[in-house]
């Protein structure tokens, strides 16, 4: 039987049925439709603008009763005397009008930004005010578990002592029910305002902003109704006369289209389970009635090989997905996931010794600080790289997060994954960074650890980091084998004194700094002190023995410089620290490169303009990165700091290096001091005549470690400028 065209129908069905039932029914239906929604959307409109004006008038009104509470006199008086605070909130706001009924709760912040006594638990109010806010603040938050029916608007804003608002007394914050207000302050026409739900904070400049927050529905149309109940009635007779037409029309659908239809159905349901000899089953049942229907037939038929060939793309993009699901997307290693599943594997278990070197950029974070994440991103890029090349053809390198890299070494002893570490290490110093802007090459350090099948993944890690932070210390070789001994390193580090140094970095109230003079020769009059870190814990005080060890395995350098020049404005501020005497600060080596550290220190200056500040670096931060400290030190300089050359002659003590470093004032270090005292006079030849040039050199020269008056004489006959030690007053 030859197929029927649809077409060949359609004039007996546009006949019966489209005709009546298109341009009666659907065009009437239409017509109401396009109606009743240009009706609604004006509405939807209407109400939307009247909620906004609502939102408006209640801004006013919130901006309005701030401005009363700000310019009431007890407001400020409040701010500097607070004793009788709660009462004042609590009623006399509200009994002298200031503050109307319907506002919940006020409260006074100081100039800090904290709340001057907490609020009560059933109405509370914010703690602390947030830091980075433009005035005033108008924030929407939800209602606390008790209240989880209501939420909250609060106006923020400072209070000043004069029009100009140059004196900032504080800040005032006040709470209203966004819902309540809202249906109070006015009565709505358009808007049937349900709810208001949010679950999160969202802050404002304009309150009309917050219009997507409120939920409402429009208020009943009497007319639309009318109109409808009409068009029912007009519609049922329409229907009556359409069901007769239908009933005729129904059985030449069902005869030459449901029946076909319902056969496609069928051989449809058996793609679940013979997707193999589908196009098999769409071709056995014959050709259909209708072309349209025969066509779509052949349309599964060939639809059903293209799901063959997008189920084999899907396999190979589940593959593509494993592989970038355990590769790092910037250096294309692998990463910390990685190595966990290549851990636990069975090819891992298949060798006796194991060796894991951990990788890890020097000074990584003074580079992204300063050069910025972009060529961060690009020297990790050339590190990955380098590292890989080094490798053999079939080791891994995996990215453990920030700068950390590591590799397994399946089958390495300690002398051959040592040789392997220093061809990694010879690889990314030989790289030319300076490309990606670095003024100069760029250093690794290495750590080394040798499994012999005992120890977990965690345990070998743990190793390899101290023998990696063992490997950064200033002297050490860049390439650290584990040993027994270095385990003592995490020993030293109790949890006591790691959580005193992460308080005291925290608050640096905790800090209890004791400065020692340094002494003007020949007056022998105290010309300025170096601070002495100190940190004192429910009356336990931790020395310098205690904290520097966790500052340098934790990689805290940077943090507690900073936290220490916070400790000395303090003092400044608190009269500790007279005007009249300067003070000496030791700067970290990662402190000198990284910019915070700098912004802290001209900003002390900035706020201590009179006083003499000397910056104290070591000679090895200078020698490792002198050219990233230069800029940094001139800035220092040209902001009226002089900066000093600490332990000299303990490390590196070249004069070769001195001639071009950066400094004003030369320390020498107690061993070169100590061996004035000495009866070789070689020893003390060489220490007078070093002494001897350097002042020629033109630096002003401090003899640490005095301790002796017959150590002080025998400094002041060599003709140094200062001197410092336990002569002039023991430290604790």
């Amino acid at each position: 039987m030859r197929p029927l065209r649809i077409s060949h129908l359609s004039i007996a069905f546009v006949a019966t049925v489209a005709l009546l039932a298109t341009l009666l029914g659907i065009y009437m239906w239409n017509e109401l439709e396009v109606v009743t929604r240009a009706v609604e959307e004006r509405e939807r409109q209407v109400a939307r603008e009247e909620v906004i004006h609502a939102l408006k008038d209640l801004q006013k009104e919130v901006f309005k009763i701030g401005r009363q509470l700000a310019e009431w006199e007890e407001t400020r008086q409040h701010l500097a005397f607070d004793d009788y605070y709660p009462i004042w909130r609590d009623s006399r706001v509200r009994n002298t009008g200031v503050v109307p009924p319907n506002v919940d709760t006020v409260a006074l912040y100081n100039k800090q930004r904290k709340i001057l006594l907490p609020s009560p638990e059933w109405n509370p109010m914010p703690d602390q005010l947030p830091l980075d806010v433009d005035w005033p603040l108008l924030m929407v938050t939800p209602g606390s578990e008790q209240d989880h029916h209501h939420v909250h608007l609060y106006l923020f804003n400072p209070i000043y002592a004069d029009p100009s608002e140059e004196v900032l007394l504080g800040y005032y914050g006040v709470k209203f029910d966004l819902l309540g207000d809202l249906t109070v302050l006015r009565k709505f026409r358009y808007a049937d305002i349900t709810d208001v739900k949010t679950s999160v904070e969202h802050r404002y400049k304009d309150l009309s902003e917050a219009i997507n927050l409120i939920h409402y529905k429009l208020l009943p149309n009497p007319s639309l109704q009318f109109i409808h109940e009409v068009f029912k009635k007009e519609l049922v007779q329409v229907l009556l006369f359409v069901i007769a037409i239908l009933s005729f029309a129904f059985f030449l659908l069902h005869r030459l289209m449901v029946r076909p239809l319902r056969a496609i159905s069928q051989e449809i349901d058996t793609l679940q389970g013979a997707s193999d000899n589908l196009s098999t089953q769409l071709t056995e049942g014959g050709n259909m009635p209708l072309a349209e229907l025969e066509h779509v037939r052949q349309s599964f038929s060939n639809y059903q090989h293209r799901l063959a060939e997008l189920h084999n793309n899907l396999e190979q993009s589940s593959r593509d997905f494993y592989r970038q699901a355990r590769q790092d997307a910037l250096t294309g290693s692998y990463n910390r996931r990685a190595l966990e599943e290549d851990w636990h594997s069975q090819k891992v278990g298949c060798f006796d010794e194991i060796a894991l070197l951990l990788f890890d950029c020097d000074h990584f974070k003074s580079i992204n600080d300063t050069f910025g994440h972009d060529v961060g991103d690009a020297v990790l890029e050339g590190v990955a790289h380098n590292i890989e090349m080094a490798l053999r053809a079939d080791d891994r390198l995996y990215r453990l997060g920030g700068d950390e890299f590591a590799t397994l070494l399946l089958g390495a002893d300690k002398s051959q994954a040592g040789i392997i570490a220093e061809r990694c290490l010879e690889k990314v110093q030989g790289f030319d960074f300076r490309k990606y802007g670095l003024p100069e090459p760029l250093s690794i350090s290495i750590g080394l650890a040798i499994s012999s099948g005992q120890e977990s993944l965690s345990e070998l890690q743990k190793r390899a980091d101290l023998a990696m932070y063992a490997a950064k210390k200033p002297g050490n070789k860049k390439v650290v084998a584990y040993r027994e001994e270095l385990g003592e390193v995490a020993s030293l580090v109790s949890n006591r004194s790691i959580n005193a140094v992460y308080r005291a970095i925290e608050d640096p109230t905790r800090f209890e700094l004791h400065y020692q003079d340094i002494v003007s020769l020949p007056i022998m009059e105290p010309d300025y002190v170096e601070a002495l870190a100190r940190i004192r814990i429910d009356g336990e005080i931790f020395r310098p023995a205690d904290i520097f060890p966790i500052v340098e395995t934790r990689r805290l350098d940077v943090e507690f410089d900073m936290a220490v020049i916070e400790a000395i404005g303090a003092d400044f501020h608190s009269g500790r620290l007279t005007k009249d005497r300067g003070v000496s600060i030791n700067v970290s080596a990662p402190g000198i490169v990284h910019a915070k550290v700098i912004s802290s220190l001209l900003e002390l200056r900035q706020r201590e303009p009179d006083p003499k500040l000397v910056v104290e670096i070591t000679e090895t931060a200078l020698i490792t990165q002198m050219e990233m400290a230069a800029g940094h030190i001139d800035q220092l300089r040209e902001a009226g700091f002089l900066v000093a050359l600490d332990d000299f002659g303990s490390g590196y003590s070249s004069l070769r290096y001195l001639a071009s470093m950066p400094v004003d004032i030369v320390k020498f270090d107690i061993s070169m001091i100590a061996q004035l005292e000495k009866e070789n006079q070689q020893q003390r030849l060489i220490t007078e005549e070093m002494a001897a040039l350097v002042k020629a050199a033109g630096y002003k020269i401090v003899a640490e470690g005095i301790e002796t008056e017959t150590m002080l004489q025998r400094v002041k006959g060599i003709g140094f400028d200062y001197v410092q030690g336990f002569y002039f007053g023991r430290m604790e």
